[in-house]
């Protein structure tokens, strides 16, 4: 990783050394964990200081006009992939992963199970105008 490069950050800091860290349940750090512009300054900082476990990179070739696409990802589609790990070793093939609600998460969670793993994924929501769009990664 180069100056300039492309990347999301993790918005939740953390040092990283503490059991739940270490598990991949950062969001359970027992360590000092901050969120910028919620528990520290630079929420709208044009820089940040963070750890480099907070960094996720992107590829080089991708446009400016992507990385604004892409910023949900950095919170939303954390929040779904974390979920997701937690179960990934119990979807085995020939799986069916039920996610109930297709909203923002849900629907990022669709798109992670359906690269993660080749399980049958049933979507469950109220609303037929979001199960129409679930049917595209379903």
């Amino acid at each position: 990783m180069s100056k300039n490069d492309p990347v999301i950050l993790f918005p939740y800091i953390t040092k990283g050394y503490c059991l739940n860290c270490r598990k991949g349940n950062d969001m359970f750090c027992t360590e000092d964990p901050y969120m910028p512009g919620i528990d520290a300054n630079g929420g709208y900082a044009e820089f940040m200081k963070t750890k480099i476990r907070a960094v996720v990179s992107l590829p080089k070739s991708i446009k400016n006009d992507d990385l604004i696409n892409m910023a949900p990802l950095a919170d939303a589609g954390i929040t779904a992939y974390h979920a997701i790990k937690k179960v990934y070793p119990l979807i085995i093939p020939d799986s069916t992963v039920i996610v109930f609600g297709v909203g923002g998460l849900g629907h990022i969670a669709i798109q992670i199970i359906k690269s993660m793993t080749a399980a049958k994924i049933i979507a469950i929501d109220i609303s037929q105008e979001k199960l129409e769009l679930a049917k595209i990664w379903c």
